[in-house]
């Protein structure tokens, strides 16, 4: 798709339009360009959605979630829980069907390969044709995923656009301005870098390098 991508906005505007959309499906690299992580589609749509509020804002996106989602209502909270139940549920059935595809299929072979008499033999031919039936049945939901997936990534990233500044960071700001003895306007443009490291890793970031909240505290 990417390649394809890549041709089509020389050629064809129409269709760069409709495979831009699908390649935001897929994380950026160093560079900022779409590039392949891992090795299904929903893989990388997860980490395309995952990886956003950091591209963005330098936020945490797992660090900062939970402190997003205890600051919004409690109407909003319930949307969204309901859009990644579904995402998720979607998901389950999928990985059912192709479990009990595998299982029918084992089921078949060991009914194949006995010599018990015709009933088996029978029950051989149903479990083949069910196993092939679950096994397609959940490739198909398995596409479908991706579209419900790719509509709960793009909920997921509006909620960082939307409400990244109900995180209260200030205070943590003021604390590592006064560690570091700098004014805190220096520290605004990476203001969520500073307070996840701060309070994630107990950490500040000197000329010297990270060094631990702890030792600064003490003077070393």
């Amino acid at each position: 798709m990417l390649k394809e991508y890549k041709t089509a906005e020389k050629n064809d505007r129409i269709k760069n339009m409709e495979l831009s959309v699908k390649i935001r499906q897929f994380p950026l690299n160093q560079d900022g360009e779409r590039y392949v992580q891992y090795p299904t589609r929903l893989g990388n749509l997860i980490a395309a959605y995952e990886e956003y509020p950091m591209k963005a804002y330098g936020m945490d996106s797992i660090f900062y979630w939970y402190r997003i989602w205890l600051a919004i209502d409690d109407s909003l909270r319930e949307h969204i829980d309901n859009q990644q139940a579904l995402a998720d549920s979607v998901l389950y059935i999928t990985f059912s069907l192709f479990i009990s595809s595998l299982v029918l299929l084992l089921y078949s072979v060991i009914a194949g390969i006995s010599t018990f008499g015709l009933e088996l033999y029978l029950n051989w031919k149903v479990n083949l044709t069910s196993s092939i039936l679950f096994s397609l049945s959940g490739y198909f939901l398995y596409r479908s995923t991706l579209h419900v997936h790719s509509s709960f990534g793009e909920l997921y990233k509006s909620l960082f656009d939307l409400h990244k500044d109900k995180v209260p960071v200030e205070d943590v700001l003021a604390e590592v301005a006064s560690l570091l003895n700098c004014n805190k306007e220096s520290l605004s443009g990476d203001k969520y870098q500073v307070v996840w490291r701060y309070l994630h890793n107990n950490k500040v970031k000197t000329s010297d390098g990270m060094i631990s909240v702890a030792k600064l505290k003490k003077g070393d």
